[in-house]
């Protein structure tokens, strides 16, 4: 069993002190880097948060507490900052992670600091004034998946940048990705929108433990706030309908919570309805879909269909309409066959997607297939019995 999963009963350890919040700048790229040290960091690591372009960044240490809270309570102890941090940001970054504590099954650390000021902007922000947009924009992170194409749509009046996250650091660059990334540059500069290009070298500390879906939220929100002097607004696309029970780490329970008093980080439902809707907005978009790249398996641009990911897209994209358009986006065609061979590996965190499309299939074949996915999922979320399953499968009983 993962170590994470007893952290809950664990008396706390010394505390995970951050400290050494300083600017860095190397080959081009600006950097605000943070030393961590005890729990699961050691003796120190140095976390860093990177804009690769131009633009002022927060070199206080408030972009720092969401993952100084994720890992405090993976290590399952408070968290210190030895620094300048938003008052806003500390309180709601420690509730925050009391809610996904709750989720997860972590013991919620308590979060303090040297310095805490109210209302303004910490110490290192490079803002002068608290409140107000000050010729700020709204950004939204845009991994041209369905979820933040589906928000782009339905916001574009008042999006005035992407954010993409990328990887630079060992083992995660690889030339795929690179190729990837080059395609969101591309699908931002076809309509003018202004791309802000975030890396951290997070995975290499939180990897491990607590695992990247644990954690990605929090480095969602440490991003967000890193540009607060760029942006008064970051909006991050739900990955499940609202008032959906299943834990995850951009929920909107707690997203909201990790705003500060000079950037409001915003769970953002594009539409009433499910992905099934969601995917039908899409659907109807020419560079949406020209853009669309939902795959985590094909090293590099597009979407190989065949990967689980890959088939649940197809298959809403047919039912909504767009099924003559799949050779454009995938590698392969939608078969009921390739359905029923994914029926293994689909990730028990798409159940709700799996039964929302089900709900919307006509019966025959390609029903029948994805039943047997479901199934599938069911039965692994029973089976396997790790205390995140448990939790997932008491959260929908209780909202069921």
């Amino acid at each position: 069993m993962a170590r994470w999963l007893t952290n809950r009963n664990r008396q706390a350890a010394p505390a995970v002190v951050l400290s050494d919040v300083r600017p860095e700048y190397a080959d081009g790229v600006q950097a605000s880097t943070a030393l961590v040290s005890g729990g699961l960091a050691g003796e120190g690591f140095r976390l860093r948060l990177r804009l690769h372009g131009d633009g002022p960044l927060d070199h206080s240490a408030t972009p720092f507490l969401p993952l100084l809270a994720i890992l405090a309570a993976a290590s399952g102890t408070d968290g210190v900052v030895d620094g300048s941090v938003d008052a806003a940001a500390l309180d709601g970054a420690e509730r925050a992670m009391a809610v996904q504590a709750g989720f997860f099954d972590l013991r919620a650390p308590k979060l303090q600091a040297s310095e805490v000021v109210a209302g303004g902007a910490a110490a290192g922000s490079g803002e002068q004034a608290a409140g107000g947009r000050q010729g700020r924009g709204t950004g939204l992170f845009f991994s041209r998946g369905v979820d933040s194409m589906a928000t782009f749509l339905t916001d574009r009046s008042e999006i005035t940048h992407f954010i993409v996250i990328d990887w630079v650091d060992a083992p995660y660059l690889s030339e795929g990705l690179v190729a990837a990334t080059a395609g969101t540059r591309a699908a931002a500069e076809s309509i003018g929108v202004p791309l802000l290009r975030v890396t951290s070298n997070a995975r290499q500390l939180l990897d491990a433990n607590p695992g990247w879906l644990i954690f990605h939220g929090q480095l969602l929100a440490a991003s967000a706030l890193l540009l607060s002097p760029q942006l008064a607004e970051v909006r991050i696309s739900s990955t499940v309908s609202a008032g959906d029970p299943t834990p995850n780490s951009v929920h909107e329970l707690s997203t909201d919570l990790w705003s500060s008093s000079r950037t409001a980080v915003v769970h953002r439902h594009a539409v009433t309805g499910t992905r099934v809707d969601k995917t039908a907005l899409v659907a109807g978009d020419d560079w949406a879909m020209r853009w669309l790249n939902v795959c985590f398996t094909k090293n590099g641009e597009g979407n190989c269909g065949a990967c689980p990911k890959c088939l649940l897209t197809m298959t809403t994209l047919d039912l909504v309409g767009a099924g003559d358009r799949l050779g454009e986006r995938f590698d392969a065609p939608l078969t009921v066959e390739a359905v029923r061979a994914c029926a293994e590996t689909v990730p028990r965190t798409a159940l709700e997607n799996q039964r929302s499309l089900i709900d919307r299939l006509d019966d025959g074949p390609m029903r029948d297939a994805w039943r047997q996915v479901l199934a599938n999922t069911e039965a692994g979320l029973a089976a396997k019995g790790s205390a995140l399953e448990r939790r997932i499968a008491q959260r929908r009983s209780d909202g069921e």
